[in-house]
C-alpha cells in the first residue's frame, strides 16, 4: 500500500503550527499523520486531551492517524495489549508498536474488537514472526509493518 504521510512532533512544535501543517499536507493529497504519543509529558488527561485534538484536526481533513506508543504510554493512558478502548474513544486509526509482547498477546492486540490497525516495527520483526502471527489467528488485514525512518 502506498500512501503519503507526514510526521508531527508535539514536543518540538506548537499545536497551531502542527494544525497548519496538517491542513497544508491534506491539500497536497497526503493521507496520514504519524506522531509519537509518548512525546507529550504529563498526566493522562493532558496526553489524551492533546491527542484528541490532534486526531480531530487530522480527521477533519480526511487524514488517518498513526500513533507510536510504548509500554509506559500504554500504562499512562490505561491501555494494554488486550484493552485498546481508550484509543478507540480517541479515534486512533493505527497503533505503531516498537516492541512485540509475545505471540499470544500480539494476536490479541491485532484482533482487537475496535478495528484499530496494528503496525509493528519491521526492523525488529521477522517474516517468520509475522507468519506465526497469522498462523495463530491474527487477522492479516489488521497487521501493518514499517521501518523506522
Amino acid at each position: 500500500m502506498k500512501r503519503l504521510g507526514i510526521s508531527v512532533y508535539p514536543d518540538l512544535q506548537p499545536f497551531d503550527e502542527i494544525k497548519q501543517y496538517i491542513e497544508l499536507a491534506s491539500q497536497y493529497n497526503f493521507t496520514c499523520v504519524f506522531s509519537s504519543m509518548w512525546s507529550i509529558k504529563g498526566s493522562k488527561e493532558k496526553v489524551l486531551g492533546y491527542f484528541r485534538e490532534l486526531i480531530q484536526c487530522a480527521h477533519n481533513v480526511k487524514m488517518q492517524v498513526n500513533l507510536d506508543v510504548n509500554p509506559d504510554c500504554l500504562h499512562l493512558v490505561g491501555a494494554s495489549f488486550d484493552d485498546l478502548k481508550v484509543f478507540h474513544e480517541l479515534g486512533v486509526d493505527v497503533l505503531r508498536m516498537d516492541i512485540c509482547y509475545g505471540l499470544e498477546k500480539d494476536v490479541q492486540l491485532v484482533n482487537n474488537p475496535y478495528g484499530i490497525l496494528i503496525e509493528f516495527n519491521a526492523t525488529i520483526m521477522s517474516g517468520e514472526y509475522l507468519n506465526s502471527l497469522i498462523e495463530n489467528g491474527a487477522c492479516k488485514d489488521s497487521i501493518l509493518t514499517g521501518h523506522n525512518f
